[in-house]
């Protein structure tokens, strides 16, 4: 397995999820291989997260993961601190294991969560590229998250604008590299007779604004059934589980919740997407939901609110069910927007986020980061990352 010859990505995964930020390195590595990168995965083991490596067919090596956070709520929740803290050992012992056998010439951290990886590929001397999915808190978290991701790594950047600049100081700028939509088959042409489908996919919690969903679903329902509401996502954060639970509990009539499901298969189902969040990176969810031909709904926050622009999408407040309920209630009732809305999202997605310019500054920040030349003028901020408002 071993590099040593300057093209060799070691990939950090965080999480035991196939969640949006392992995907979205994942569908970009057939555009890198085929630039001559060779990649080799380091993931928590058992996990689903590893299992998709392998049924990929990719190289790829864990252990039990140690931890789910950085609370001493996350590191006491199940199965306990004491055995949390004795996989550590385990678990970073591999990873020194991995870096010596396979000689990367740069090991690319794929969340702010795997820092502590980012570390231990430093100590062993090794040119660090961050790519966090994550904007980092405000407070001495956030603050400290970001000081040493810079004295860590060679290359620091965010998924967004918005992203960047939460991981940004004046001498310690950081790179903007924006995820990118998969190609997916055209849209299905959709009936604008029947009732109106509406679709939110996420891990339940408070940062998806699932609340502000259920809230605006009761809102829309209290004025007509023409419109029913699916809620797609699992109770994955053990932080938030009750919180979630109680919700289902008392889902409001229309709504129907689904734990896991193919997104796409989801997607193609729906006439209109929302996504309520209260923060959110870049999620590729609405990236999905705009190449799928969607009229989107999402909160003007972060990098939603870089996704989507007037033509095509419709940005409401964080956090205000009447708000989201409204427009949604307004591309119901209006289906001929609904279709130029979507036309134009896919369009977008496709083009100024496709996963070639994601690929391109990738293969920017890993020159950059092993001193080997790099195109004119190439920054992943400036020569391919920024996006036309």
């Amino acid at each position: 397995m071993s590099g040593g010859d300057g093209r060799t990505v070691l990939v950090v995964l965080h999480g035991e999820t196939v969640g949006g930020a392992s995907l979205s390195i994942l569908r970009v590595i057939p555009l890198l291989e085929s630039r001559g990168w060779r990649f080799v995965f380091w993931a928590p083991r058992p996990s689903p997260l590893f299992d998709e490596l392998e049924r990929r067919g990719l190289r790829a090596r864990g252990e039990p993961a140690p931890f789910i956070g950085y609370s001493l709520a996350a590191l006491r929740s199940n199965p306990g601190a004491r055995r949390r803290l004795g996989r550590a050992r385990r678990y970073y012992g591999g990873l020194r294991r991995l870096i010596a056998e396979a000689d990367p010439a740069v090991v690319h951290v794929n969340s702010l969560y795997a820092m502590p990886e980012g570390v231990i590929a430093r100590l062993e001397r090794r040119r660090v590229v961050m790519h966090v999915h994550e904007i980092p808190p405000a407070g001495w978290k956030g603050r400290g998250a970001r000081a040493v991701a810079h004295r860590v790594a060679a290359v620091v950047a965010g998924v967004s604008e918005a992203g960047a600049v939460a991981l940004s100081s004046p001498r310690a700028p950081a790179e903007v590299i924006f995820e990118g939509a998969p190609d997916l088959p055209a849209p299905p042409e959709r009936s604008a007779e029947g009732a109106t489908l509406v679709g939110t996919i996420g891990v339940l919690s408070p940062r998806k604004g699932t609340d502000v969903f259920l809230e605006a679903a009761r809102i829309v329902r209290g004025q007509t059934e023409d419109v029913a509401f699916r809620l797609v996502g699992g109770l994955d954060n053990p932080l938030d589980r009750e919180w979630a639970q109680e919700l289902i509990a008392a889902l409001p009539p229309g709504v129907e919740h689904v734990a896991h499901a193919d997104a796409q298969a989801e997607l193609a189902a729906l006439d209109i997407f929302a996504m309520p969040s209260r923060s959110d990176p870049f999620p590729l969810v609405v990236l999905e939901a705009m190449a799928s031909g969607l009229a989107v709904v999402g909160s003007r926050v972060d990098g939603i609110a870089e996704q989507l622009t007037p033509d095509t999408g419709v940005l409401v407040p964080a956090g205000d069910p009447q708000a989201l309920a409204t427009a949604i209630l307004e591309l119901h009732r209006d289906p001929e927007r609904r279709r130029r809305l979507g036309s134009a999202a896919r369009a977008r997605a496709l083009g100024t986020f496709s996963l070639e310019r994601q690929a391109q500054a990738l293969e920017r920040a890993y020159d950059a980061a092993t001193g080997l030349p790099v195109l004119p003028a190439a920054s992943a901020r400036s020569a391919s990352s920024r996006i036309d408002a």
